[in-house]
């Protein structure tokens, strides 16, 4: 189980709530997860829309390779969006790990090295270029994190999350 919630707002022309729930589940060749989130957005003093997001998503585990496919569409008053995703992943000795994915319009190339305590990750936009690179931190099931990226036709962006290991379970 996963809950996110994010608040975005632009100067004082935009503002948007967002929060979803994921759940998922495992056996020692798959994994299997929804979602579903609701998203309110509004222009101050003017007009305001919700809409519902839908998610599907799974792998499949060969040890060392991971193949993994997603599926999310959102429902606008006015409008359905749809959205998909495919990624292949090599996880070498759990110290290092490469992945490719591809969301219909480009792909991102990337690879990571784990050590005790901190991951090391960076990754690569074409045909648009584009940088991402992260660090986590690891400490006792807990694990802080920050991002930093930028893509040709967006601005810098940057992360940061916080998570708890509630229940841990080795597949692979």
């Amino acid at each position: 189980m996963a809950f996110f919630g994010s608040y975005t707002e632009l100067d004082s022309i935009y503002r948007q709530v967002y929060s979803e729930w994921d759940a998922s589940t495992f056996g020692s060749w798959y994994i299997v997860g929804v979602g579903y989130g609701l998203s309110v957005e509004w222009i101050p003093g003017e007009s305001r829309w919700t809409g519902n997001r839908y998610k599907l998503g799974g792998s499949l585990l060969w040890s060392p390779l991971t193949v993994s496919g997603l599926l999310s569409w959102m429902d606008y008053p006015d409008n359905l969006m749809v959205d998909y995703a495919v990624s292949v992943r090599l996880d070498l000795a759990r110290r290092f790990y490469s992945f490719v994915e591809y969301d219909g319009e480009s792909f991102d190339v990337g690879s990571a090295i784990r050590f005790k305590y901190m991951t090391l990750q960076s990754s690569y936009r074409f045909p648009d270029f584009g940088v991402g690179c992260s660090m986590e931190f690891l400490l006792g099931g807990v694990s802080a994190a920050a991002t930093y990226g930028f893509v040709e036709q967006i601005w810098d962006w940057f992360g940061v999350s916080l998570s708890k290991t509630v229940r841990k379970k080795t597949i692979l």
